[in-house]
């Protein structure tokens, strides 16, 4: 009997061998039916497209087992034409799913429960209330931020690695199962966080919550925190030796110890009420930010290695520098710092120090200087013969009578307004691009050698003689002050703004637009005699068919007498100029401006006239 069955059994098998031979269906499985890539499946049109292009290899409008197997990464994030996907439905057949980055899309819900073998999901920055990845075991790193999320349950994802979920309205986060957890960012409303279980974690950011207290004696390799915009009274760092970076700015905490902390290297401890920071251990600091702390001294003798000092908002009254040789870039500026001695700070290439109780600067010594800013100081006068390498001088609001940049050949941008300086020669200065010089005692100003400038600004002064050289100037600011068209080569010039009724070279009573020397330029009223008051979509949503690109008109309604020229309406998309604006009407008080060519998806666009701005929002779908 039994050798009967044996043998029925064997003919059995042989025969279903044969078929699956003849037939072509593996013995393993029978053969699942290919998904079609039609709108059911894939509702969302430009999912559709993407799955077409990338995944239908043989190009039949189907996906075969072979495909969906192959289909290891998907990335659906908004292309550079501001295309978004608004339904991912149809990722579930996608059962071989690895990555998938689906960021800064308009996704209201995402079903990743059959992508189980994910390892990395991306669904930042779109409208997501809930996500669930209970099912996404093996999942090691996971981006949610900037959704809408309430709640968040990743007890499943044990496997998790790196964790970023700033960004939404978190109150809870439990990730004591976490415990391979090395990253994580979670800038929320939280009032609590444990991470007691979270031993290997090495990169955290929990700023701009409302945590009240911060355990991490058990993070013993962490060597980045960001906790700053928290309620911290204490922040216990004795246990985390391993710490390179620390932010813990804007916290009511009256005292940090980092004698344990030696291998930090950056610091920024701003707004934060310390009235003493012991910095003597901390020899490898190369960054210190310590903006608006009510510090008097700061001892950075033993800080031989740091590049940067932020101390500017501070109670500081002197600053030890001599130990510091390595200086790159100080900013003390709005303290009530008196004297500096830069000497032994020869590589010291930004110097800000605006507001400052300083009456004189010696910087002589300082011949990598790149950027100047004594703005605002009781400085008055300045000795720059040594430093050729300054880019950028603003020395304003000062009581500076006299200025020889004739050394400073590099120089691109000047601010001099409103000090005393009665004549300026920048015969030498052929690099300038920008300067101003408002507010100033000069009468007259050549820049004909000044062939690089593209903005100028000298209003509110005594100038009543300007030479300009015939390259194109691209803004200029003036006042009402007798300026004669002999004297202004207007010829290449683009904007005019003007803080008065009169300018010889032009009627200001006439159009917005001019021609000078043939040439077209705009003059922008700085004192508003044209307003808009409204701006907006004649129809707030459009339906548009596939691959079809719609025109849209836009109504925006003014108010002032001044009448508009067509070449006063700029409207821009996404900050990529509109390919054609088909027709722009204007009335008393109202323009209609035409744009044709727009695609799917929501476009706010940007419309400027005269100088003025607005924008108004349509979707197209």
């Amino acid at each position: 009997m039994t050798k009967n069955i044996k043998k029925t059994i064997g003919f059995l098998c042989s025969a279903a061998f044969c078929a699956a031979v003849i037939t072509g269906i593996p013995q393993s499985a029978k053969a699942s039916e290919e998904v079609t890539i039609n709108i059911t499946n894939f509702p969302d049109s430009r999912f559709k497209d993407y799955v077409t292009n990338k995944f239908d290899t043989d190009k039949n409008g189907k996906l075969s087992d072979s495909e969906i197997a192959a289909a290891e990464n998907i990335d659906i994030s908004m292309d550079v034409d501001g295309e978004t996907v608004n339904n991912l439905k149809g990722i579930e057949y996608f059962t071989a799913l690895k990555t998938l980055n689906c960021s800064f899309n308009e996704l209201e819900s995402l079903d990743v429960s059959h992508n189980t073998s994910l390892k990395t999901l991306d669904c930042s920055s779109n409208e997501l209330e809930s996500l669930d990845v209970s099912h996404n075991t093996s999942l090691k790193t996971l981006d949610c931020s900037y959704n809408k999320l309430a709640s968040l349950d990743v007890n499943n994802n044990t496997a998790l690695e790196i964790f970023y979920c700033s960004g939404n309205k978190l109150t809870a986060l439990d990730v004591s199962r976490n415990t391979a957890l090395r990253d994580l960012v979670c800038c929320n409303e939280l009032t609590a966080l444990d991470l007691s279980k979270n031993i290997a974690l090495t990169y955290l950011v929990c700023s701009h919550n409302k945590l009240e207290t911060l355990d991490l004696s058990q993070n013993t390799a962490l060597t980045q925190l960001k906790c700053n915009d928290n309620k911290l009274t204490t922040l216990d760092l004795s246990q985390n030796i391993a710490l390179t970076f620390l932010m813990c700015s804007n916290n009511p905490v009256t005292s940090l110890d980092l004698s344990h902390n030696t291998a930090l290297g950056e610091l920024y401890c701003s707004e934060v009420p310390l009235t003493d920071l012991d910095l003597s251990h901390n020899t490898s600091l190369t960054y210190l930010t310590c903006t608006g702390i009510p510090l008097e001294t700061l001892d950075l003798s033993h800080n031989t290695a740091l590049n940067v000092l932020q101390c500017q908002n501070s109670r500081i009254e002197t600053l030890d520098l001599s130990h510091n040789a390595a200086f790159t870039s100080l900013d003390c500026s709005n303290t009530q710092i008196t004297s500096l001695d830069l000497s032994h700070n020869t590589n010291l290439a930004y110097l800000v120090c605006p507001s400052a109780q300083i009456t004189s600067l010696d910087l002589s010594h300082n011949t990598v200087l790149k950027k100047l800013d004594c703005s605002s100081t009781q400085v008055t006068s300045l000795d720059l013969s040594h430093n050729t390498a300054l880019k950028e001088l603003n020395c304003s609001d000062t009581q500076i009578a006299s200025l020889d940049l004739s050394n400073n050949t590099a120089l691109e941008y000047l601010t001099c307004s409103n000090t005393q300086i009665t004549s300026l020669d920048l015969s030498h200065n052929t690099a300038l691009k920008k300067l101003d010089c408002s507010k100033m005692l000069l009468t007259e100003l050549d820049l004909d050698h000044n062939t690089a400038l593209t903005h100028l600004y000298c209003y509110s002064g005594k100038l009543v003689q300007l030479k300009l050289h015939s390259k194109t100037l691209d803004e200029l600011t003036l006042d009402k002050k007798n300026l004669h068209g002999d004297d202004v080569n207007l010829s290449d010039l683009k904007n005019i703004e003007c803080y008065g009724d009169r300018l010889e070279v032009v009627n200001m009573t006439k159009p917005a637009t001019y021609k000078v020397d043939g040439k077209d330029f705009t003059i922008i009223y700085s004192d508003a005699q044209q307003q808009i008051e409204k701006a907006e979509a004649v129809k707030k949503t459009v339906t548009i068919k596939k691959n079809k690109t719609a025109d849209v008109i836009f109504r925006i309604t003014i108010t002032g007498n001044n009448k508009i020229a067509k070449g006063d309406v700029k409207v821009t998309v996404k900050n990529k100029k509109v390919a054609k604006i088909a027709n722009t009407k204007i009335k008393a008080n109202e323009i209609i401006v035409t744009v044709k060519g727009l695609k799917k998806g929501k476009t706010t666009l940007k419309l400027d006239i005269g100088g003025k701005t607005a924008s108004a929002a349509i979707k197209i779908k």
